[in-house]
């Protein structure tokens, strides 16, 4: 399997600052990507239709009512993003919100006999979050590490079945200003 992220930034009124795309790490233990594959293939007609819709309603869990609305949902996000609000944890626990979920679906799935496509993206705007986000350029915020996935698990952290994740090191890390699009793009082909 060869898995394919392409995350483009976007500024308004300048179009594309930074591209990445790297090859990305494919999920391969006994509930991830590879698992769902075999499935798939062993009870259909061996077709590699892996479909997901991002379907996050919003940037941030504080956006919906309780973190529940959140959890059990499918998509990308990113799990570093610095403090975007707050929510309340497993115990009753006020927890620090720090996993950007991308929320806009560009287009649909793009599946094919031996390729899946998703795309996401969503916009570094204050107005989106619970707390007051700024800008990461020309600071020493990055946000670095990205995951797709099925079913967001309940400490908000990763997906109950994890599809492919990649950390940028270096240049490749981002740094958005504000109002600046996130714009990724996740290919992965059975070959």
């Amino acid at each position: 399997m060869v898995g394919t992220f392409d995350l483009k930034l976007i500024r308004p009124n300048k179009g594309v600052v930074k591209n990445v795309v790297q090859r990305n790490a494919i999920d391969t233990s006994s509930n991830g990507l590879l698992s769902k594959i075999i499935g798939n293939f062993s009870s259909s007609s061996g077709n590699a239709n892996i479909y997901l819709n991002p379907n996050f309603g919003h940037n941030c869990f504080t956006s919906e009512e309780g973190n529940s609305g959140v959890v059990g949902k499918s998509g990308i996000i990113a799990t570093d993003a610095g403090v975007l609000g707050t929510y309340s944890g497993q115990g009753g626990d006020t927890e620090q919100d720090t996993t950007l979920c991308f929320n806009v679906s560009q287009t649909e799935d793009e599946a094919s006999a031996t390729k899946a496509r998703w795309k996401a993206q969503v916009q570094w705007i204050n107005s989106e979050f619970e707390a007051t986000i700024s800008s990461y350029e020309g600071t020493n915020n990055y946000i670095t590490d990205f995951e797709l996935g099925q079913s967001l698990n309940v400490y908000l952290d990763g997906f109950d079945i994890s599809f492919a994740s990649v950390t940028l090191s270096g240049s490749d890390r981002i740094q958005p200003a504000l109002n600046d699009i996130i714009d990724i793009t996740w290919t992965i082909e059975v070959s």
